[in-house]
């Protein structure tokens, strides 16, 4: 091939290969404005380049706020620097780690999740409690086994009761008072 062809392309391809390695970027978010139809931040994209009100897209149906130094994907349309969208972004610092293959998981900085795992388990924690759906049955622990005792309370009244609060004849006893045994087993 001709040098002088050689040269004439790349001087002709020159401004669009600057235009798309201008494209996309990696910052860091230092701020982020709420309040908007679309969340802005403000990014630093290098020491000399911080932009404000830079938008972020977010996916339809879920909406976050990344905490301060989260890192972030920015495209800039047309290559110009001046019109920068997030795409992503996510932080080392509170991502949740160890999923397998096939997991998700919605959480937050401070350690509410909600863990859908590839044995269909379901677990939704906040740190104090934990409600997991498994095989068509819901466990709930917070520590404190407060709701097994509000309705083994509930029962003992139902199964005590003397009149009917409504009229009508009062059911048999027995298997309440066997539902009450089985509630207190588990605290």
């Amino acid at each position: 091939m001709d040098f002088n062809l050689i040269h004439t392309l790349q001087t002709l391809l020159k401004p669009l290969k600057a235009k798309l390695t201008q494209m996309i970027a990696r910052g860091k978010i230092n701020l982020i404005d709420d309040s908007q139809s679309f969340q802005q931040a403000q990014v630093s994209f290098s020491e000399n380049d911080v932009q404000n009100r830079v938008e972020r897209f977010q996916n339809y149906g879920f909406t976050s706020v990344p905490p301060k130094d989260a890192e972030c994907v920015a495209l800039f349309l047309g290559g110009q620097k001046g019109f920068p969208l997030i795409i992503a972004a996510d932080s080392r610092e509170t991502r949740l780690k160890d999923l397998k293959e096939g997991e998700s998981a919605v959480y937050n900085s401070q350690g509410s999740k909600i863990h859908l795992k590839s044995d269909g388990e379901i677990l939704i924690d906040n740190g104090a409690s934990q409600i997991t759906l498994k095989n068509g049955k819901i466990a709930i622990d917070n520590g404190t086994h407060e709701l097994i005792s509000v309705l083994s309370d509930l029962v003992q009244e139902i199964a005590t009761l003397t009149t009917s609060p409504v009229g009508g004849p009062l059911p048999n006893p027995t298997p309440f008072l066997a539902l009450k045994l089985k509630l207190e087993s588990f605290q």
